[in-house]
Order: structure tokens, then sequence, then C-alpha cells
């Protein structure tokens, strides 16, 4: 009978799991054909150690290489590894998974680079707004009064103030009910089909494009046929959106339409029909395919970039009006003496 010593360091060891780095550089050796025992003693550090005599010890045991290696991965990584493993062999499903996540990654990490310092700058300023006229407004306009008893213009500023921050806390109540409910994936293709209805050419519809062909691309590359990778990206149950456009390209397909025919839907990025026709024409679908996501990744930083700058503009200007309002009431007891003399 096992101790509870050893109980909790099974559960300890089993959460050791193998570092993005670690799978970025086991995905490059993969790659050029190095066994997967010699790829993994590389790739692996001291704590990397332990996890090889793990899935050692259990493959010995009985176990497929395939699910002990699963608990030791992470992320999206994981979730893509134990779909594609059911369609590809080993090496062809670790690979795909540990290069697509990689790739997947650099454009939310564009994305977030991009972002942060502005969304950081408009919520402080949404916040400093708050306090001011919280708790710096009345005082301010009380010590003010005895030079100017007629402060109506201030109140009214006052109470301007108040129904937009009223506002604004009821907009951040309402986008914080939506997240918690559409972040839940069984909702998320209900949301993209009303999203694309009423705004047909959105970057969400590009983004999701992208990472379709990015699948594509990448499926290609190991000798993956076309109607095989849309049959893989069909099961990604825990990715509902690719699965869902997965779904109406292999309903496509199976009504006698040609490639271009069957991504020329209203959920996917209407130029991607003309990339594959373009592709399969000049018989170089795979460079148009990657070109085509390329140019994605540069639109997708300039849109960053552009919205970037628009919440900058919205938070220097709210800045500037606080600055503008404690100006003009610092400026009353000024004029008043002014008048005097």
């Amino acid at each position: 009978m096992r101790s509870i010593k050893d109980i909790l360091n099974i559960r300890k060891s089993s959460k050791i799991c193998f570092s993005n780095e670690a799978l970025s550089a086991l995905a490059d050796l993969l790659a050029i054909n190095i066994p997967l025992s010699e790829a993994l003693f590389i790739v692996s550090d001291k704590k990397e150690q332990s996890i090889i005599t793990s899935i050692e010890k259990r493959i010995k045991n009985g176990e497929r290489i395939s699910e002990v290696f699963a608990d030791h991965i992470r992320g999206d990584v994981a979730l893509y590894f134990r779909a594609l493993i059911n369609y590809l062999s080993f090496k062809e499903a670790i690979l795909l998974a540990i290069t697509t996540s990689g790739k997947k990654k650099v454009i939310i990490e564009k994305m977030i680079k991009e972002t942060v310092y502005p969304l950081a700058l408009l919520t402080f300023s949404v916040i400093g707004i708050y306090l001011f006229n919280a708790f710096a407004f009345e005082p301010l306009i009380q010590s003010v009064a005895s030079f100017s008893p007629d402060q109506q213009s201030l109140y009214i500023i006052k109470q301007g103030l108040d129904i937009m921050i009223s506002a604004l806390l009821f907009i951040i109540v309402i986008a914080a009910a939506a997240f918690l409910y559409f972040r839940r994936k069984k909702h998320h293709v209900w949301l993209y089909v009303r999203l694309n209805r009423y705004f047909p050419s959105s970057m969400i519809k590009e983004y999701l494009s992208s990472q379709f062909v990015l699948y594509l691309v990448e499926c290609h590359k190991i000798g993956v046929r076309t109607k095989d990778s849309i049959a893989i990206l069909k099961s990604f149950k825990d990715q509902p959106l690719i699965s869902f456009l997965a779904y109406h390209v292999d309903d496509a397909f199976l009504k006698g339409k040609s490639y271009e025919e069957a991504v020329s839907n209203r959920y996917l990025d209407k130029n991607l029909s003309a990339v594959i026709k373009i592709g399969i024409t000049t018989g170089k679908l795979d460079i148009m395919m990657a070109n085509y996501l390329e140019t994605f990744i540069k639109r997708f930083s300039r849109y960053c970039r552009l919205w970037a700058k628009i919440l900058q503009i919205i938070s220097y200007a709210l800045i500037g009006i606080i600055i503008m309002f404690i100006y003009q009431i610092l400026f009353i007891p000024m004029s008043v003496i002014g008048g005097f003399k």
C-alpha cells in the first residue's frame, strides 16, 4: 500500500512538463529525423530528466507512449497533440502540435505587445478620473466657493463626469459578463455566426481564416493530404471554431465542389478563395498559402497599432480634460484677486 508521501510525490511529478524551449528544440530535431529517444535526451535539462525517467518507466509498465507524453506537455500543444494522435503517427502529431502552437503564439504575442501599454494607459486614466471625481472635485469646488459663490458650471461638469463614469462602469460590467459567458467553448460558434452576420469583413474572420490556413500549411508540410487535413481539423473539439470552419469546407467537398469553391463560404475570408485558386493554377499552393499568412500577420500588426493609437489618443484626451478642469478651478481665485486690483 502506498504511503501519503508516495502519493504526493507522484502528483508532484505528474505536474512537471516540458518547457516551451525544450518542445521547440524537440520539433527541430524531429524534423531532421533524429530518433525520439535521442531528441528527448538532447533537449532535456536536469529537471526534465525526471520526465524522461517517468516516461520510460510508464512505457515499460505497458502504457502507450502517446498517453504518457501527453501528460507532460501543456497548453495548446497538449490540446493539439491529443486530437492529432488519433490520425497521425506519434512523430507527425507532436511535430505538428509544436510548430502550429508556436506560430499561433507569435501572432498572439504581437497583439499583446502592441496593445498592453495603451490598454493599461486607458485603464489608469479611467481610474484616475473616477478617483478625481469621487474625492478631489468636490473639495476643489468648495475651496474656491468663497472667492466665487456661483459655481453652477462646475457642478454641471461634475454631473457630466458622473454620467460618463456610470456609463463606463456599465459598459465594463456588460463586457465582463459577456466575456464570462462566451469564454465557454460551446458558445464560441454561436457568437462567431452572429458577428459574421453583422460584420462580414471583420478582423476576427481574417484571424480565424489565417489559423485555418496555418493548420493546413503545417499538415501539408508533413505530407498530409488536404481532405485528410480537413478531417483532422473537424476533430478539434477543443478548437470549436476551427472545427466549425472545417465542417463547412468538408461539407462542400462532399457536395462535389472544388477546393476554391469549398473555401468560398461566408465564414472564411473572401480573399482566401482567390489565393487558393491562384495557388492551384500555378502549382504553388503551399507558397501562396504561406504568403497569405505573412500578409495577414502584417495586416494584423497594422490593425493592432491603429487601435493602440486610438486608445492612446482617448487616454491623453481624458488626462487633458482633467488637467484643464483643475487649471480652471485653480484660476478662479486668481481672477477674483485680479478683479479687486
